[in-house]
C-alpha cells in the first residue's frame, strides 16, 4: 500500500499528517508527498526517512497532484489523503481489509470527523440524481455505524482506491475537473466500469480544513485561498459533472435548476461575514463560473 499525500504551503499540518501515518497499525510500502506549490515549499530534509517527495508544482489542480502522485506508486492500493487531516492507528488497516472482502470494490472510505473528533463532517456522500443536490452521510452525528459499510457516491480528502481501478478510467480527469467534483468524476466512471464505493464504519479522519455548513462561508474561503479561479472552477465543475453523467430527463432537470442553485449560492455569499469586496467578488465567480459550465465542453476523458 502507498500513501499519497497533496500539500500546499501547510508545513504544520503535514508534518501532523505523516506523524499520525507513522503510528498506524499497517505500515505503508511507500509514502508519497506530491508539493502542490509552483515555488516548491517543501524541503525534503523536512520529511521523514523513506518518504518520496514528488515537485508537482500544479497549483489548485488538485487532480494533476494526485495523478502524479499515484503513477510514482508501484502499490496495489493507494491511500490518498489531503495534508490538512490526521488518521487514526487503526483506519489503514480497515481500509484495506474492506478492499480484500470484495473484488468488485473500488473505494474504501474512512469516517471523517471534526478537528475535536466528537461529531463527524463527512460519512459518505449523497447526491440526488434529479436536482443534484449533494449531502454529507451522517454529518452532525456523534455516533456513527461502528461496523460494517454502506454506499457512497464518492468520497472528499481520504480515501483508499485499488490500482488496477484507477488504470482503468486512467486516474482523475485534470482537465475537466482540476479541483472539485474531481472526486465525484473520478467515482462516477468507476461505476460505469462495473466497481463500487463504501465507507468503512469504525474509521476515523480527523480533518482540519473547512467544516461549515454555509456554503458562502465555502466560496469565500476558496476566495481567501486561491482566488476567483477557484470559485468559478467549483461552478463549473458542478455543471460539467451534470452534463458529462446525467442523461435524458434527469441532465435537463439538473442544469434548469442550476439557476435556482447560483441565486442560493450569491445570497449564502452576500450575508457572510467578509468584507463586501470580497462577497462581490466571490459572487462574479460563481456567475462567470456558471456560464463557463453552460458553454464549455465537458466530454468524457
Amino acid at each position: 500500500m502507498a500513501v499519497v499525500i497533496i500539500t500546499f504551503r501547510r508545513p504544520a499540518l503535514l508534518a501532523d499528517l505523516l506523524a499520525s501515518a507513522a503510528l498506524s497499525d499497517v505500515k505503508p510500502a511507500e509514502v508519497i508527498v506530491v508539493d502542490n506549490d509552483p515555488l516548491q515549499s517543501v524541503d525534503q530534509a523536512s520529511l521523514p526517512t523513506g518518504c518520496v517527495l514528488v515537485a508537482g508544482g500544479f497549483g489548485i489542480n488538485l487532480a494533476a497532484a494526485r495523478n502524479a502522485g499515484w503513477q510514482r506508486a508501484s502499490s496495489d492500493l493507494i491511500l490518498f489523503i489531503d495534508d490538512d487531516n490526521v488518521i487514526a492507528p487503526n483506519t489503514v488497516r480497515a481500509l484495506a481489509a474492506e478492499l480484500d472482502k470484495d473484488s468488485r470494490l473500488a473505494l474504501a472510505a474512512p469516517i471523517i470527523w471534526s478537528p475535536s473528533g466528537d461529531v463527524v463532517w463527512c460519512g459518505g456522500v449523497g447526491r440526488s440524481p434529479w436536482t443534484g443536490r449533494t449531502n454529507f452521510l451522517h454529518r452532525g452525528s456523534a455516533s456513527p455505524p461502528e461496523s460494517g459499510s454502506w454506499d457512497t457516491f464518492d468520497m472528499p480528502d481520504a480515501f483508499m482506491i485499488r490500482r488496477s481501478a484507477l488504470e482503468e478510467v486512467r486516474g482523475f480527469d485534470e482537465q475537466c475537473f482540476p479541483i472539485h467534483y474531481d472526486e465525484a468524476d473520478l467515482c462516477a466512471r468507476m461505476r460505469q466500469c462495473g466497481w463500487l464505493s463504501k465507507v468503512v464504519g469504525g474509521t476515523m479522519v480527523r480533518h482540519f480544513g473547512f467544516v461549515g455548513a454555509r456554503p458562502g462561508d465555502e466560496y469565500l474561503r476558496a476566495m481567501e485561498l486561491h482566488g476567483v479561479e477557484r470559485v468559478a472552477l467549483m461552478a463549473r465543475s458542478r455543471l460539467w459533472f451534470f452534463r458529462r453523467h446525467y442523461r435524458g430527463l434527469r441532465r435537463l432537470t439538473t442544469l434548469a435548476m442550476t439557476p435556482g442553485w447560483l441565486l442560493l449560492a450569491c445570497a449564502s455569499t452576500a450575508v457572510a461575514s467578509a468584507p463586501l469586496r470580497s462577497r462581490l467578488r466571490t459572487a462574479r465567480a460563481l456567475v462567470a463560473g456558471t456560464w463557463e459550465g453552460y458553454r464549455g465542453c465537458a466530454s468524457s476523458s
